[in-house]
Order: structure tokens, then sequence, then C-alpha cells
């Protein structure tokens, strides 16, 4: 096991609260245990970043989303339980949960008009699908580490995938979004 961090991957500040963790981490695409699981996870006080630091774990989660069968496997729907109040529940998937918090704050701070987004770790799309439906006029760009997931995306006007690495893309976005990313990349600065 490597020695743990000493500062956090995004902003660099020393100011970190660790916790060992003594269970089992299952992965979101197998819900299987990894066979190699952190020991301790860190939070940033500065940033908020939580992550972890352990290098021998990375091999693991890049051979899963690099791979073929990550995007032909198409195990990413994940069901939100809603209740409110007394009156019936709904199911709802994660992304538009997502896409419905996103809107929320864009809503307050940009203008609407033709927004330009940019998915981080789009894998099949479904994000910005969701988002499309808030922002019709919207241009939506998805980004992935493996060109499998290009079959599975989206072949609509208005939708653009992108692989290789992010330093290949050109262009100026108003939203990047980055959900469920972050812990799988061992150090944000580095690009493939």
């Amino acid at each position: 096991m490597n020695s743990p961090a000493t500062s956090c991957p995004v902003c660099k500040s020393n100011d970190l609260f660790r916790s060992d963790v003594s269970h089992t981490f299952i992965g979101h695409k197998n819900f299987l245990p990894l066979k190699r699981a952190p020991s301790r996870l860190f939070q940033c006080n500065r940033c908020r970043t939580i992550f972890i630091s352990e290098n021998a774990l990375f091999p693991e989660i890049e051979e899963i989303y690099h791979g073929e069968a990550y995007a032909k496997e198409k195990k990413t729907e994940h069901v939100v339980f809603e209740q409110k109040g007394t009156a019936a529940a709904s199911l709802r998937t994660t992304y538009s949960v997502f896409a419905e918090m996103i809107g929320r704050q864009l809503k307050k701070t940009a203008r609407l008009a033709a927004l330009k987004f940019l998915d981080v770790g789009c894998f099949d799309g479904k994000l910005l699908l969701e988002l499309k439906k808030d922002f019709p006029h919207g241009v939506m760009d998805g980004f992935d580490v493996t060109d499998h997931v290009g079959a599975i995306f989206p072949k609509v006007k208005d939708f653009t995938f992108h692989t290789g690495t992010l330093d290949n893309i050109k262009a100026t976005y108003d939203a990047i979004l980055i959900v469920n990313v972050l812990a799988y990349i061992n150090d944000p600065r580095v690009h493939k």
C-alpha cells in the first residue's frame, strides 16, 4: 500500500480530514466488491474534494473504464426512489435528478439561450439527454476516455462525442460537468 496523500489532488491544500475505512467498496458498474479497496479516504477541508490516495487501485479502475466491455454492458442506470409528502412516490434515474439540480443552478446564474455543455465521463450521454429537455437549444458535447463509448453516445443534432484527451478539445463551454468521475482519476492534472 502506498503512503497516504499529503495534499489534495485538486487544490493542493494540506488541510485534510482522513478517515480510515473498514467496509467493503462496491463497484458501481457490477455491484461486486473491488479487488483492491482503499483503506482510507481523504476530504480536503478547503475545496471539499473527497479522494483516495492509494495508487494500487487505479490499474483496476482504468481496466474497467477503458475497456470495450464497459461500453457494451451499459450498466449505468441507477434509480432513485423519491417520495414527496404523502402523495404517491415516483422512481427517477440519477441522471434526471442530476440534470434537475444542474438546471436549477444554471437557471439562477447563466444566460439560458444555447448553452454549451461538456460532460466529462459522459458514457452513454444520458445526463446530456436529460439536460436537453430543459435546454432544448443547448449544444451537448460528451467526453470519455474510451472510444468504445462513441458507439452508444446519442447520434442526434447538437450532440458530439470526444475521446482521447481533453487537450484535444478546442471549444469553450458554458458548463463543464464532472459527475461521478473524480473518484476514478488518479491525478486530475494529468491527461493520458
